[in-house]
């Protein structure tokens, strides 16, 4: 469509709607007048006006926005949020003219119609005329000029639904010519923001590029009147990639990554000489110790960089390991490393990760050994019971368990969950078992009300056992004895409070923590018998453990002798132990590598700012004599160099920016690709000149800085610039290991 025939149909529509809105203004002051000759003054008055004013103001919010979507102006959720408050205007008008029928229905008497009658006309299937028949003549003249408004309003109602339905198409249609590229870059954009990094979002104008993509988007497919095309989503793909490029290019060059040099480590310096101070008074130690230390916590993260942890983690695990043994020591690098990487992928409590320190420093289990147990000890208990108990809940109740019960298991993490589980599916908390258990060790009060229970019941309670648990300590048994107590349990199905009372009294309860015992029971066994059809567990253990014992299942099924299916089933055991501990291995690696992409982009962000606090603390203390110095500032200048290109989003823009420039290149002009290629070739001889340039500009900022600058752009060069060549449209690409970008002419 030529664009003359696009305004013309551009101001077609807009012309229907102007039509629309003109009618809906009469009425609405038409109706002000009727509405009150109808209900007078009040409420239902007022509301059915206001249902007509409503509707008038919706149409001309959405009339507004015709042309805004035909020149790819509004985004799909724009739009629907426009749609959907119409939708409710919409509702609002029905309601107040199904009113308006039945109050004119209602002085009818005998000839009063149908409520389907009264839908027919809500819904446009039926006239006025067609619905009351003669009798409409009897209706009151006030109330018939009311609902002839309402009618007119209803059809240009469903009129204008039809263009809310074209300009809904019109929006689609331009979206999925902006096609994936575009959600890439406008999720990478979010991304970004929740990082922290959102100045570069900014900088390389992914937004920017995304408004101008559906901009050429709705161009090419005019107003969204037309499907977008494979060539659509190219160019407009290209469109973006472009933008996105050069704004790369402008923001990553020398001067912008020195000046980012230098903020980095003005700020590094502020940052390190009050981690310094505070760190000094907290321990009682000398400002040099506390830089020291700092920088051997920068150590033990980068000596452990795959687990994503900076220096500022270690600094924080060694303050809550000192406050939690009450100490001012150094934790060892395992410990400490270990400390913040787990505690920051399971979010587990301080009080329950120094649990599991506390068992390390013991000699036994290391961490992340223990939550291994764990994992595989709540998986086993959950899919043997049919429940999904939380792992994480389950370490946190282990670290708020009594030093009674610690003292029994021996601290043993996976005796402790089992007790803490069978607890949870008896329906009491640890603290409940325990004051059950003292109370059992009063033996003269507990026989007696055990016989007075007996006697109430008319039942056998035999609670010797129970006795004996308690003696031994061992809550873990005494649980699984208290869910042997049927005739305690069930009390509540007699209506005797008494009895109620004293079969709560048996094991040392009121009646209200036994019926909230038993309410939790009873919540938990409809949670069993709906496990695997409405509920199940949410890593997918127990489909798992079901296909993985499906063949011995099998076998076991098809014995046909008892040594046979005896010697089968000790297999199956083996298994079991197998499967669990796979199981449990699998999710807790799971749960270790749960981090979000902007979570991991914060992760890396720290990291590379140990780098500029290395440089920092190096010039507060003054020893490192220069050639070391030099030494540091090359290697941040690298780092800054490679990372600087958009930092970890270097690898994520290349999936959209760098991966659609190429193929869009190849599409274009194979050829002019191959041709060019000769001519690039003096890329890395041109970075180092502009290096040794931008040195010399700013050697008053100092040698470090000078030699930090140069190195950044020297690394950006080796590292992404061993290719180059000229695009179709005469723009220069420069290809490396990470992929191609769209350089500016100025900077090419």
């Amino acid at each position: 469509m030529a664009k003359g025939e696009l305004s013309k149909n551009i101001e077609g529509a807009k012309e229907t709607m102007g039509e629309l809105l003109f009618a809906t203004r009469d009425f609405t002051d038409e109706v002000k007048k009727s509405a009150k000759e109808v209900f007078g003054i009040g409420t239902s008055a007022n509301a059915t006006t206001k249902a007509f004013r409503d509707i008038s103001t919706s149409l001309q919010n959405m009339s507004s926005q015709m042309d805004n979507i035909v020149k790819g102006n509004v985004t799909v959720k724009d739009l629907a949020k426009e749609q959907n408050k119409y939708a409710k205007t919409q509702a609002k008008f029905q309601t107040e003219y199904s009113q308006a029928l039945n109050k004119a229905n209602a002085t009818l008497g005998k000839n009063k119609i149908s409520q389907e009658k009264i839908n027919g006309i809500l819904h446009n299937n039926l006239s006025l005329e067609e619905a009351f028949g003669d009798n409409v003549v009897d209706i009151e003249k006030s109330s018939l000029r009311l609902l002839e408004s309402f009618t007119q309003q209803a059809k240009i109602n469903a009129e204008n639904d039809d263009i809310m339905k074209d300009m809904a198409l019109r929006v689609k249609n331009i979206q999925k010519g902006v096609g994936l590229a575009g959600a890439a870059f406008s999720g990478l954009g979010g991304i970004l923001k929740k990082a922290g990094l959102g100045d570069i979002g900014d900088k390389m104008g992914l937004d920017k590029a995304v408004e101008e993509g559906r901009k050429l988007s709705a161009e090419l497919t005019n107003g969204g009147d037309a499907s977008a095309t494979i060539g659509t989503k190219l160019k407009v793909a290209g469109k973006m990639a472009g933008t996105i490029g050069k704004n790369l290019a402008k923001s990553f060059g020398p001067l912008a990554i020195l000046s980012f040099i230098v903020k980095e480590i003005v700020s590094a310096v502020k940052e390190v000489d009050k981690a310094a101070g505070s760190t000094a008074k907290n321990l009682g130690i000398s400002y040099e110790q506390s830089l020291k230390l700092g920088q051997e916590y920068r150590d033990m993260a980068a000596s452990n960089k795959d687990l994503l942890l900076a220096g500022e983690d270690i600094a924080e695990a060694q303050g809550k390991l000192n406050e939690k043994f009450q100490t001012g020591g150094k934790f060892s690098k395992d410990i400490a490393t270990s400390y913040a990487h787990i505690q920051m992928r399971t979010n587990l409590s301080d009080k329950a990760m120094g649990f599991l320190v506390k068992k390390q420093i013991k000699g036994e289990k290391t961490i992340k050994n223990q939550l291994k147990s764990l994992q595989k000890t709540v998986t086993q208990f959950n899919i043997q019971n049919k429940m999904t108990l939380n792992v994480n809940k389950v370490m946190e109740k282990i670290a708020k368990a009594s030093k009674s019960i610690h003292l029994f298991t021996k601290g043993n993490v996976v005796e402790l969950a089992k007790t803490t589980m069978l607890a949870q599916k008896f329906g009491a908390e640890m603290s409940t078992i325990e004051g059950i258990s003292s109370s059992l060790l009063d033996f003269e009060s507990s026989i007696q009300n055990e016989l007075e229970a007996e006697l109430l019941l008319g039942q056998d309670i035999n609670l010797e056992k129970a006795r004996q648990y308690a003696l031994t300590g061992d809550t873990a048994k005494l649980t699984e004895e208290l869910m042997n107590q049927e005739a305690i349990l069930n009390a509540f199905a007699t209506d005797n409070v008494i009895a109620q009372e004293a079969a709560a009294k048996a094991i040392g309860l009121t009646r209200d923590q036994l019926a909230e015992i038993v309410m939790s029971q009873k919540e938990q066994q409809a949670l069993q018998d709906a496990f695997g059809n409405g509920i199940t567990d949410i890593n997918g253990a127990y489909d798992e453990y079901k296909e993985k014992l499906q063949p011995i299942n099998d076998l076991i099924a098809a014995a046909t002798t008892e040594k046979e299916k005896e010697a089968l089933l000790e297999e199956k055991k083996r298994q079991d132990a197998e499967i669990f501990a796979e199981l449990g291995d699998e999710n807790l690696e799971n749960q270790l590598n749960s981090l979000s992409a902007a979570e991991e982009l914060e992760q890396i962000k720290k990291q590379e700012r140990d780098t500029a606090k290395k440089i920092a603390a190096d010039m507060l203390t003054q020893k490192q004599d220069f050639m070391d110095m030099l030494k540091t500032a090359i290697k941040f200048a690298k780092i800054m160099g490679t990372i600087l290109v958009a930092l970890k989003t270097y690898s994520i823009v290349q999936k959209g920016v760098l991966a659609i420039q190429k193929a869009i290149n190849a599409w274009k002009n194979r050829a002019a690709i191959a041709e060019a290629r000769q001519r690039a070739l003096a890329s890395g001889d041109l970075v180092k000149e502009i290096g040794t340039a931008s040195m010399k500009a700013y050697a008053w900022l100092g040698p470090i800085l000078g030699i930090a600058a140069a190195a950044g752009i020297a690394a950006l060069g080796y590292s992404y610039m061993s290719d180059g060549v000229i695009g179709p449209g005469g723009e220069t690409v420069v290809s490396g290991p990470k992929g191609s970008i769209q350089l500016d002419k100025q900077d090419s």
